[in-house]
């Protein structure tokens, strides 16, 4: 039973492990999504400061036509990094996942570690009343007192 007990408690310290790493990787997943958000949100501001100029007027057919691509370009790099922060999201909720059900499992370990630990000091406990019972009953017979009952 020792010897079990002491392998589970090293599976246990394994889930730890990985439950420990699981939730390095759901801080960095959440870092990165962050990340990607304040570069959306910049961009935003960007966009939306840029869109808000007074357009001049385009006296030039090259210069209109400079400002409508970087307007396209400008929204292309929107699209993108709202992309980016799509996938971050879903890396953030993979990683959670991970995480989740590494705690899940090395709580579920622990349980029944617990359990172990206990059922063999019920065992014990019943070993030890027993030789008690034992020598109780040995010594009423020793005495004589047997007997009287």
């Amino acid at each position: 039973m020792t010897r079990n007990l002491s392998s589970l408690q090293t599976v246990a310290r394994l889930k730890q492990r990985e439950q420990e790493a699981a939730a390095e990787q759901l801080a960095k997943a959440n870092a990165q999504l962050d990340v990607e958000l304040e570069r959306l949100a910049t961009l935003e501001v960007y966009a939306r400061d840029y869109r808000s100029l007074p357009m001049r007027q385009a006296g030039q057919l090259r210069q209109l036509r400079d400002t409508q691509r970087f307007h396209l370009e400008l929204q292309q790099t929107l699209e993108l990094q709202q992309a980016a922060v799509a996938v971050a999201r879903q890396e953030v909720e993979a990683a959670r996942a991970e995480w989740i059900a590494a705690r899940l499992s090395h709580g579920a370990l622990e349980k029944l570690i617990a359990r172990r630990v206990a059922e063999r000091e019920r065992g014990r406990m019943v070993i030890e009343q027993r030789l008690l019972d034992d020598q109780g009953c040995r010594s009423t017979t020793a005495s004589g007192l047997d007997e009287v009952y």
